[in-house]
């Protein structure tokens, strides 16, 4: 099994068929108990090693952040949502 990413965490199914997160990878819910996490495959460019190197690149931290809140802008115009802080 590979990497995922949560975007944060609701608490009802939501249709997310129309949400790519990371490299255009689908978005998808995990369910547990009540409660849904919003995730996406990654590549290993999210591995904790890779993230340590890569968090003091001012581009790359501008554009995955910007996908990391358009993930949660566009469930946000349908659910509330919990959002997750960047790169959890």
């Amino acid at each position: 099994m590979g990497l995922r990413y949560c975007y944060g965490i609701i608490g009802e199914k939501l249709n997310l068929q129309d949400i790519k997160g990371f490299s255009e990878k689908q978005v998808y819910f995990i369910d547990f108990q009540d409660i849904f996490a919003v995730v996406s495959d990654v590549s290993d460019e999210f591995s904790q090693e890779s993230i340590d190197k890569n968090i003091k690149n001012m581009k790359w931290l501008v554009e995955k952040g910007q996908i990391h809140e358009q993930v949660i802008d566009r469930i946000m115009k349908d659910l509330t949502i919990i959002p997750m802080k960047f790169c959890t």
